[in-house]
């Protein structure tokens, strides 16, 4: 038991649990308050600031785990304190000061623990590490998994209709896209879909011709074109992985479904700027949302995102937005700063005994 309660790794994997808790809080926050600055600006804006948020908040982890393996001690397997502690306080307890760092002051938080309160901690942490690769590993399975049940359908989807084909050719000219794109049909999915990562191809369901009249259609293979061409199923893909890893944070899980809806809306607006039809699409998705079902990790598709959201965005007064690049830069200030924040507040809270504090004070 000695052994995992005094492994570095194990104990540094709690301490970025912890960490995480407020990290991600405090990132979520800023995104939620640039988004309200970015309510009136195209999808895109809020796109790149959640995707912003979301990198911050997995690298932060591997900051923090960096900060923490340098500076562990292998015969009280405990991190040493970063940040020295402050002289005026070697009470246990929470101590809390503001350093400049040029303009900007940032916040250093220092935890003095007892021997006894130590012990305590070095019991729990390695709890909390174990938990975590657990449920990561789980996630994994089941993403590598749904990966292979996705190249199965794929495998057993048939060559899209004639008449599908020719409006995905038109459609394909209309965008600028000059590669082609396969397209297939499948009795599986409800609603058009993009599918697969190396090679993504458009997935329509198998009565695709008979449900959707044909400005509908235009307008929705339209969608899922846009989603190709921006490489969004790239991006899906390394937003599953986050996932996996963060899959307990809330603010993480927030933020995620923040840019699965913009990415939406983002493709909205690339369907709606080159064919300039947003009544059909809207007409389109009002349809899907009677038959709204579940998808693969890896599939982008036109029943994405709130539907009744992009419907009201459609049909408002104007659209695409703006990018509005003055607000959008402040936006990406504001979380490049969290950032820098999250960094140097952490580097004071870590698990340090009282005696070890003080040592560290006494001339060498």
């Amino acid at each position: 038991m000695n052994v995992w309660v005094h492994d570095p790794l194990l104990h540094t994997l709690g301490w970025v649990v912890v960490h995480l808790i407020w990290q991600a809080t405090m990132v979520a926050a800023v995104l939620w308050g640039t988004n309200r600055m970015l309510s009136r600006a195209s999808a895109r804006s809020r796109h790149a600031c959640a995707w912003l948020a979301l990198l911050v908040c997995a690298a932060l982890p591997l900051i923090i785990a960096t900060r923490f393996l340098n500076h562990f001690d292998n015969q009280r397997g405990i991190v040493q304190a970063v940040a020295e502690a402050p002289r005026e306080s070697q009470t246990p307890g929470v101590h809390v000061m503001l350093r400049w760092r040029g303009p900007v002051p940032v916040p250093r938080v220092t935890v003095i623990l007892t021997v006894e309160q130590t012990q305590v901690v070095l019991k729990i942490f390695p709890v909390l590490a174990g938990l975590w690769m657990i449920g990561a590993l789980f996630l994994l399975w089941r993403f590598r998994r749904g990966w292979s049940l996705l190249l199965r359908r794929l495998d057993n989807a048939v060559i899209a209709s004639p008449e599908t084909l020719q409006v995905l050719a038109e459609v394909s000219k209309s965008m600028n896209r000059q590669r082609p794109v396969e397209c297939r049909q499948s009795a599986l999915v409800q609603a058009p879909v993009v599918a697969g990562v190396w090679r993504p191809m458009i997935v329509v369901p198998a009565h695709f011709d008979a449900a959707f009249p044909d400005e509908q259609r235009r307008m929705l293979l339209a969608h899922e074109l846009a989603h190709i061409i921006r490489s969004d199923p790239w991006w899906n893909a390394l937003q599953c992985l986050v996932e996996a890893f963060l899959y307990w944070h809330p603010a993480v899980l927030w933020i995620s479904r923040c840019i699965r809806h913009e990415r939406e809306l983002c493709a909205d607006e690339l369907a709606v700027r080159h064919l300039n039809d947003r009544c059909s699409l809207a007409r389109a998705l009002g349809h899907l949302a009677e038959s709204c079902s579940s998808r693969a990790c890896l599939a982008v598709g036109a029943n994405s995102g709130s539907l009744l959201r992009r419907v009201q965005v459609l049909l408002g007064g104007v659209f695409p937005l703006r990018l509005q690049a003055g607000r959008l830069a402040l936006a990406l200030v504001a979380l490049s700063i969290t950032l820098r924040l999250g960094f140097e507040a952490h580097a004071g809270a870590v698990p340090a005994s009282r005696d070890l504090i003080s040592s560290s004070d006494r001339p060498r």
